[in-house]
């Protein structure tokens, strides 16, 4: 799979523009604030349908505009597809060879993406939000049930925290809270059963990937956290969890039962304290917390071996080889990453990389190369 060509219009400092790409390593080098970015967040939009950058969808629209659209003609195992998202009347609208498809989840992951940046690379000692932003991105590509299920457990976890405000307390009160508890609790069943299948596969070619860079002198493991049920930590899920109904409706039956234990602690934190949105991805370095004892390079290893992981996981769970976005991050790493940063863009039809400087070229041989300057890119010839 890769992306024949690019055509921006009215998109960030972009007026109006069509770029041809090319399979393989693509460079785009610029200063600063040149527009580099933006083109990767253009590929972000056609795989996640949303930006990478947040800031709402009105921000990636040109000043003075009031609509803009991205389109990518993309050249999979057999045909060429157009995808299109634009941003009209105040909505997103998308569309694949020209028809449009009424649901966002229905068009994420048609194009199938890996994003690296220069955050990742504290995912280790970050906020938990940015590990289980991860897992929604990687999911969200290959199962549009979990975006389903993942936006449906936002809405209604907005409306929980709104009934526990409630200054005073009724039977019916705590009928609604019961009802809302069992609407969250399944698709939170459903999103924690996919987080701990897919964990699954980011350990297996983590770990190896994580051992190949330390020369195997270190070991790399993943749990997942599920806040307020510590039984599923260490416990294992089906081959496929998300279609065990028996499994599913165990785990929701859990859930439930601690949304109704957590009651009354919710009340008084003024909202849900126990659920997929609070839950955590967990790095141990040969047994012992990362956060903890894992220094500066010994994260950004760990980072580099999820995303490697990442591209694995896609491939195996897709068939599909996805294409890899890396924006700035060889500045950050040393040369020995940099060599292993390398083998990632190598595992892809398709990357694209920015950069400020042409110093790190040298490590991408036979790359197409564009500068980028004010909104305007011209291939190098």
């Amino acid at each position: 799979m890769h992306v024949q060509t690019l055509s921006l219009k009215h998109f960030r400092n972009y007026s109006e523009t069509c770029i041809p790409l090319f399979p393989g390593i693509n460079v785009f080098v610029g200063e600063n604030g040149s527009g580099k970015t933006n083109l990767l967040e253009a590929l972000v939009l056609l795989s996640l349908a949303k930006s990478p950058r947040g800031g709402g969808d009105k921000s990636w629209v040109a000043w003075g505009e009031h609509e803009a659209t991205v389109r990518g003609w993309v050249n999979g195992k057999s045909t060429l597809q157009t995808l299109t998202l634009t941003y009209i009347h105040g909505s997103k609208q998308a569309f694949a060879n020209e028809m449009r498809i009424e649901r966002l989840m229905d068009f994420v992951g048609l194009l199938k993406i890996v994003l690296f940046v220069p955050e990742d690379l504290q995912i280790v000692g970050g906020s938990p939000r940015f590990r289980r932003r991860l897992l929604d991105t990687l999911i969200g590509q290959l199962k549009p049930l979990y975006l389903y299920h993942l936006n449906r457990y936002n809405k209604l976890l907005v409306r929980r925290n709104q009934l526990l405000k409630q200054p005073q307390t009724s039977s019916e009160l705590e009928r609604l809270l019961d009802g809302w508890d069992d609407l969250l609790s399944e698709s939170a069943a459903y999103i924690i059963a996919a987080r701990k299948s897919f964990i699954m596969h980011l350990k297996t070619y983590g770990e190896k990937a994580y051992g190949t860079l330390s020369q195997n002198k270190e070991t790399l493991s993943l749990m997942y956290r599920a806040e307020g049920l510590p039984e599923l930590q260490e416990a294992s899920v089906p081959p496929d969890p998300l279609v065990e109904r028996a499994f599913l409706q165990q785990l929701k039956e859990q859930l439930r039962q601690v949304f109704y234990q957590r009651r009354e602690l919710d009340r008084q934190q003024g909202h849900t304290t126990v659920g997929p949105h609070r839950d955590d991805l967990l790095f141990f370095l040969n047994g012992r917390p990362a956060d903890v004892v894992a220094s500066q390079g010994q994260k950004r290893s760990i980072a580099l071996a999820i995303k490697l992981a990442e591209v694995e996981t896609i491939v195996q769970e897709s068939g599909e080889v996805p294409l890899v976005l890396l924006d700035d991050v060889f500045s950050e790493l040393d040369d020995e990453r940099s060599g292993m940063l390398v083998q990632l863009v190598k595992k892809s039809e398709q990357s694209f990389i920015t950069t400020a400087s042409f110093q790190y070229l040298g490590k991408l041989k036979d790359a197409s190369v564009y500068t980028v300057t004010r909104g305007r890119v011209r291939r190098v010839e």
